[in-house]
């Protein structure tokens, strides 16, 4: 892995939708691509993890333009990858957050976030997003070898619950026919450590990302690259009937758990 310094003009990102997943106004990511390489992101195919050095002082000057909101940290690019041990350009950004007041949600894999409670748990409005893709060994090893394992994010998830800041996980992505046969599974471990919600995503397939993806499918199952060609037909999503299907099926199960959830809705 190589690492680049860059400068940026600005950091923050309106978004400029309603965000139902992370009900959030803005983006925020200190470091561009990711060091985990998980095979289904997008943010894996360029193995420069470029650190925006002067992320902090853009920030500052953002700041100072936009009306608050809450902001997204960790968008595309997680803001506890390993880098940020050494950079700790996410702790002075929660830094800014508590002396500003401002709302803020973190999505992350990683247990490195544990380092940063001491500023978490004096924030007025936060909330922790782990990404869980499966509790299978077999799938976690082979779509995201280098990110922290399940049960360390689940025990991530326990230890800032214990502390009071609102928890839970995301099921993103959703991969058809190899993650959509364990929820039951995965919601229950999820409510055991505490998750107060689900968010979940479906895998979309494009460009470099589909090649890739397909190339591991033919490795895995030989039957899954034409279910997978019926089920994304000149589509980048599933078929609505497909997401209708594992909609339903997610809702019940957190209804059983208590766990509240949230999805993109089915565009006809």
């Amino acid at each position: 892995m190589n690492y680049q310094s860059i400068n940026v003009s600005h950091l923050l990102r309106k978004i400029t939708f309603n965000d139902v997943l992370f009900n959030g106004a803005y983006t925020l990511d200190v470091y561009q691509n990711c060091a985990f390489g998980c095979i289904y992101c997008d943010s894996s195919y360029d193995e420069t993890i470029y650190i925006k050095k002067n992320a902090i002082e853009a920030f500052k000057e953002d700041i100072k333009l936009f009306e608050k909101g809450r902001i997204i940290i960790g968008s595309v690019h997680d803001p506890y990858q390993p880098i940020e041990q050494k950079e700790e350009l996410t702790r002075g950004i929660l830094q800014i957050i508590e002396e500003q007041d401002i709302p803020a949600h973190i999505l992350t894999k990683s247990p490195l976030i544990l380092r940063d409670l001491d500023i978490l748990t004096r924030l007025n409005d936060i909330r922790v997003t782990m990404t869980i893709l499966s509790i299978d060994p077999r799938i976690v090893r082979l779509f995201e070898e280098n990110a922290p394992s399940p049960k360390d994010r689940f025990q991530t998830m326990k230890q800032l619950s214990y502390n009071d800041i609102t928890t839970g996980i995301a099921l993103i992505p959703i991969l058809p026919y190899l993650t959509d046969n364990s929820f039951e599974e995965t919601i229950s471990m999820a409510s055991q450590f505490h998750a107060a919600y689900l968010i979940y995503k479906y895998l979309e397939l494009k460009g470099d990302q589909k090649q890739k993806v397909f190339s591991l499918l033919d490795d895995i199952d030989v039957t899954l690259l034409p279910r997978y060609g019926k089920l994304y037909y000149e589509r980048y999503s599933p078929s609505n009937e497909y997401m209708k299907e594992i909609n339903k099926k997610i809702e019940d199960i957190c209804k059983r758990y208590h766990l509240s959830s949230y999805s993109v809705p089915i565009i006809n």
